[in-house]
């Protein structure tokens, strides 16, 4: 793809330091609040002599019972001196450019606004019983939000990061509650009458093109980008079609292109990066031909600023999407679907055009790297938990490596592409929850348990941060021989010739490990499974002979 090779050798970590920063190992060493110790195949080579140096750079943040602490370095471990106050029933959040952390404190009835970096406490708010909170775009704002109580008190706050002042207070009965242009020069309120859209600056909205009367919007989205554009879903009810409308803020009456349905009960949306393009799932909870219980999927793809709308095909009518995933450049996306365990993977133009089948499989999740290369198919929740790395300039050559984890609840890529983080977290699994990061080549770079139960990872992110786009690393010795031999065999039964085990791989498709290929066009001669192909008939000459 005229992309030349690095020739920088790759550390164990497989992630180049923040600038103005050393390497620095972690030493393993477990406090009375961190998780056991962890096992690094590069553990214990530090000497005990060696100064201390800077802190290693934060990758992820961990909350468990009795813990909130910070992971990070080359080697992965526990980030020393990270170490907040426990907040066992709220979830964390990091600022969108992962330079703030916004963590609860319940003891002393406030919500800390920390450095992602080091876990200083920048400013304190004085708001107690929060159950959620969020951070706006640009950092100006922390948005807090407890249960609404009949004291009619105003349960929304808004309060200035840079002052610590509150500066809006209202009540509110859902969340998310507020969602802002990038730029923040508006912000959409989801109300029970409908959708306002508040002016940032005098947190007002004007009558006449800024509110939305519709109290059955279940679904609000806004675009990463600019122009903002806001999705918004309203399922069918009471024999009235359910319809997907796509606005231009701030104005919310005038629709730019809408995609109606007689048969939604929920909806998924999915912006790219730019902006520029949403794919909506609508889905049913009931299969009307009772073949399956997870319910129809109809999926669209929805072009604001051409003002088209398309269906994406996946095969039958309904068949159920299990999960979807734009490429970060915002230019191609992969869906998952079909029935269980034998699922399919596709990926797509702008134009809901198939490019290329990932072949047939126990897969439920797609993930995209931060550079738009790497892809990770896993079969996680109910499935067994493999994992399989896939690069995108080389699809023709099948996928880079696999690997498993059972019982995975939660999973991000690393900021820099090379490694992915997967966690066993309560309350879907109460016990055996631990960290375990894999290279994209398979190998495994770190695991921790935590025996006290583990509820969130929350990831750092780099934004604006580029990291070079490095060829894929060759799998770790002897990892094909060991995948093959953990894969499980095909019942034979005693003096089968294995005719059964064959027909029943090429109507599958020939497996999940190798894909199915680009997608070619033209007429291809159907064939009984077993049999040779047939042969292609013969041209005829001059005067009609063969």
């Amino acid at each position: 793809m005229g992309k030349k090779k690095t020739k920088n050798p790759e550390n164990s970590g497989d992630a180049p330091p923040k600038e103005g920063q050393q390497q620095q190992p972690a030493n393993g060493a477990s406090s009375p609040k961190t998780p056991q110790s962890p096992t690094s195949p590069t553990e214990g080579k530090k000497g005990k002599n060696e100064p201390a140096g800077p802190p290693p750079p934060l990758r992820f943040v961990c909350r468990g019972r009795g813990l909130v602490q910070g992971f990070g370095g080359p080697e992965w471990g526990p980030v020393e001196g990270y170490d907040l106050p426990p907040c066992d029933e709220v979830d964390v959040c990091m600022s969108p450019d992962g330079t703030m952390l916004v963590a609860p404190d319940h003891k002393a009835d406030c919500v800390n606004v920390c450095d992602a970096f080091t876990g200083q406490v920048k400013l304190s708010i004085p708001e107690g019983k929060v159950l959620n909170f969020a951070v706006s775009p640009k950092n100006t704002y922390v948005v807090t939000f407890r249960r609404h109580e009949k004291d009619d008190q105003p349960n929304l706050k808004v309060w200035e990061i840079a002052t610590g002042q509150e500066v809006r207070s209202i009540q509110q009965n859902r969340w998310p509650a507020l969602t802002w242009t990038s730029d923040e020069a508006y912000c959409i309120r989801q109300t029970n009458n409908g959708l306002q859209c508040l002016n940032n600056a005098t947190w007002a909205a004007e009558k006449e093109t800024s509110k939305l009367e519709n109290p059955k919007v279940e679904a609000v989205a806004m675009s990463p980008g600019l122009p903002p554009y806001v999705a918004v879903f309203t399922p069918a009810h009471k024999g009235q079609p359910g319809h997907v409308k796509v606005y231009k803020a701030p104005n919310l009456v005038d629709d730019v292109v809408q995609k109606t349905m007689f048969k939604a009960d929920s909806c998924d949306i999915y912006w790219n990066n730019p902006g520029t393009a949403v794919i909506v799932n609508c889905k049913t909870d009931s299969d009307s031909t009772g073949k399956s219980y997870y319910g129809e999927s109809m999926v669209y793809l929805m072009l604001p600023k051409q003002k088209e709308s398309m269906n994406i095909m996946t095969g039958k009518t309904g068949e159920r999407v299990h999960d979807i995933a734009w490429a970060p450049n915002g230019n191609e996306f992969i869906l998952v679907f079909g029935e269980m365990p034998q699922n399919k993977a596709t990926l797509f133009n702008m134009k809901a055009e198939p490019l290329f089948e990932f072949g047939t499989g126990p897969k439920n999740t797609v993930a995209w790297a931060p550079n738009s290369r790497f892809i990770a198919l896993c079969g996680f929740g109910n499935l067994a938990g493999d994992i399989q790395f896939w690069d995108r300039w080389k699809l023709d050559k099948g996928k880079m490596a696999g690997c498993k984890l059972n019982s995975c609840t939660t999973h991000a890529w690393s900021m820099d592409s090379r490694s992915f983080v997967c966690g066993v977290t309560s309350p879907r699994m109460k016990v055996d929850n631990k960290i375990t990061v894999f290279k994209h080549n398979g190998q495994q770079l770190f695991t921790t348990p935590f025996p006290n139960e583990l509820y969130q990872v929350c990831h750092k992110p780099e934004k604006g941060k580029l990291f070079p786009n490095r060829d894929p690393s060759p799998p770790p010795a002897g990892a094909k021989a060991a995948e093959e031999a953990a894969a499980p065999a095909v019942y034979k039964a005693r003096g089968s010739s294995g005719l059964s085990a064959m027909l029943r791989k090429e109507r599958e498709g020939g497996g999940s490990s190798s894909g199915s290929g680009a997608i070619k066009s033209g007429y291809q001669a159907e064939y009984i499974p077993g049999m040779p192909p047939p042969k292609p008939a013969a041209k005829k000459g001059k005067g009609g002979k063969k």
